[in-house]
């Protein structure tokens, strides 16, 4: 499931940062609970955030995958012209 994970680049601060794929947000919630820092109570907090990686390292796992770049960019320039 975890695709990467490390530490923010910040002096003094204890946290980290997790890509992971999975179906659903609860099966995501699932695998963090085994987590040694979940399951000790070391966690303070827990963000999660459903992303869609169209350009890059993780593109390949878009939901835009295939999709050619003039395709993306007429899509995208069409957002923001709707708003």
């Amino acid at each position: 499931m975890k695709l990467a994970s490390g530490p923010p680049r910040r002096d003094g601060v204890r946290a980290a940062f997790l890509i992971a794929k999975a179906e659903d947000e609860k099966a995501v919630r699932d695998w963090i609970a085994g987590d040694p820092y979940m399951v000790h109570g070391l966690t303070e907090e827990l963000t999660i955030t459903t992303w869609d990686p169209i350009f890059g390292a993780f593109a390949s796992e878009s939901s835009l995958a295939g999709v050619s770049y003039e395709d993306l960019r007429r899509q995208i320039l069409a957002r923001f012209a709707a708003e």
